[in-house]
């Protein structure tokens, strides 16, 4: 039998409602099945939106940064013998 390829699965269904019947019906099934899903993904906007921005002015008038000291520059590679 390990040389035998798997036969094909088929499935039939038999449904009498309508198309629209049928469409409301898993329209309405995906958002139950969806709802905890879709309750997070509201919850973390609308805490996201909740949560102070930086606006332009603030940015502008914001203090700047301290700047870092200057590098101490790097001794070449040539003695200064050769030069």
């Amino acid at each position: 039998m390990a040389g035998k390829p798997k036969p094909k699965l088929n499935y039939r269904f038999h449904n009498p409602n309508t198309p629209e019947a049928t469409a409301d019906f898993l329209a309405k099934l995906f958002v139950e099945v969806n709802m905890p899903k879709a309750e997070a993904a509201i919850r973390a906007a609308a805490e996201e939106a909740a949560a102070p921005k930086d606006s332009v002015l603030a940015r502008l008038h914001a203090p700047l940064p301290k700047q870092l000291p200057p590098k101490a520059r790097r001794k070449s590679k040539v003695k200064e013998s050769e030069r």
